[in-house]
């Protein structure tokens, strides 16, 4: 029997924040807590898929006011409303470096606390050209020359122009770079800071030569500081810090689709956003996983999943005890096809096409009674990316129609 039900009659879903999306127009928008984000692609305004993501704290004040006092400015002006933002309003704020002021030497910058060790952060702006055409991340904790590192970006065509990796500490910094549409790119620079206890981040404008002429610059706002090895999505602020809660979404009754415990097929469709959460570089993320509440050992367990370092894979459990069907590597931005299917100790697994080796040692999940999508349990290993499709079938279907289904 096929059934077709709406997500709200099926899916129980939390958000204990308001969360940011973009909508079928291409422009970002914030839902309300509690509303799942279907998010669209900003620039081909094509469905993504539901976005599920960790929880995650901007630590930058006034997200998107970089006119006010708790941004620091040296040899920059900055006027708020100055350009069309992602968001469709004007809402990009104008920094222009001051006449006869150096680029290397002119920015708006913020800093809060930290622990003293070394952390790991993301810093992210959303930039577009003016008459400037670049724009250079900076982030430094004890001073701006002897621990620091920072990336220029070409905002004309979205590129890196040039990276320096950290030195007295801040280390491994690189850059991701999406474009949103009217010229406006999101930049996010990861690193690992020093032991300070201090960092700032900092926005330069800037030009391949000379100085500031007092009217030139470029448009930014909608920032970021997260901690964590990948940019989410934008949380705004104000006078504090924010943080947006993850977002959890289970199906409890396993009788709305149909489940069969002896046998069946389960096909799930996703898009990667990122290589891991924040727990560590990659602590195998959850496309869904089928369990028995919020136990993977407690009674059965499969779970469509991401490995390390970044290796696709249908992982299966009996009471604690597990084995894998592995693929090859994702990346970001890849659809992700992939159904496994079983009955008794017998076991297939597909992936955009490809079966993978049977397995054996396990049997099909017959102890389970909860679903959770994008996360295990809605505590931890969070896909932070985008569920595009789950169908389940009451059928054991065949290798061949595996590999079909997927393709």
């Amino acid at each position: 029997m096929l059934v077709s039900r709406n997500f709200v009659d099926l899916i129980t879903f939390t958000r204990a924040s308001p969360a940011w999306r973009f909508n079928s127009s291409g422009l970002m928008v914030q839902e309300s807590n509690g509303v799942a984000r279907f998010d669209y692609d900003p620039v081909t305004r094509q469905p993504r898929g539901l976005l599920i993501e960790e929880s995650r704290t901007n630590l930058l004040l006034q997200s998107n006011a970089l006119d006010n006092a708790t941004w620091v400015k040296n040899g920059v002006t900055v006027t708020p409303g100055a350009a069309i933002g992602p968001d469709g309003a004007l809402s990009l704020a104008k920094i222009v470096t001051n006449n006869g002021a150096s680029f290397t030497g002119s920015s708006n910058s913020q800093s809060f606390t930290k622990a003293a060790s070394a952390i790991q952060y993301t810093y992210s702006i959303f930039a577009k050209a003016g008459e400037l055409p670049r724009v250079r991340l900076f982030a430094n904790g004890i001073d701006t020359t002897t621990a620091r590192c920072y990336c220029d970006v070409d905002l004309t065509n979205g590129s890196v122009a040039q990276i320096v990796q950290g030195t007295n500490g801040f280390a491994d910094l690189s850059v991701a770079i999406s474009a949103i549409g009217g010229g406006i790119y999101r930049i996010a620079a990861t690193f690992t800071t020093d032991t300070a206890t201090t960092l700032a981040c900092r926005i330069y404008p800037l030009n391949t030569s000379g100085s500031g002429d007092g009217v030139s610059g470029i448009f930014t706002g909608f920032t970021g500081a997260e901690v964590g090895a990948f940019a989410t999505s934008y949380i705004a602020t104000t006078t504090a810090s924010v943080t947006r809660t993850a977002d959890v979404a289970s199906l409890t009754d396993l009788t709305k689709i149909g489940f069969n415990p002896s046998l069946g097929t389960f096909y799930v469709e996703a898009m990667t956003g990122a290589l891991g959460n924040s727990a560590t570089q990659n602590n195998l993320p959850h496309i869904v996983g089928l369990m028995k509440g919020t136990s993977s050992s407690a009674g059965d367990y499969l779970a469509f999943r991401l490995s390390q370092p970044a290796q696709m894979q249908i992982n299966v459990g009996n009471t604690g005890t597990f084995s894998s069907i592995n693929f090859t590597n994702t990346a970001v931005g890849s659809i992700e096809k992939m159904a496994a299917a079983g009955q008794g100790a017998n076991i297939s697994a597909a992936r955009n096409g490809v079966l993978g080796t049977p397995l054996t040692a396990r049997t099909w999940p017959a102890d389970v009674d909860t679903l959770w999508i994008g996360s295990q349990a809605g505590t931890t290993r969070f896909w932070n990316g985008w569920v595009r499709a789950i169908r389940y079938y009451p059928k054991r279907m065949t290798d061949s129609e595996l590999q079909a289904l997927t393709a």
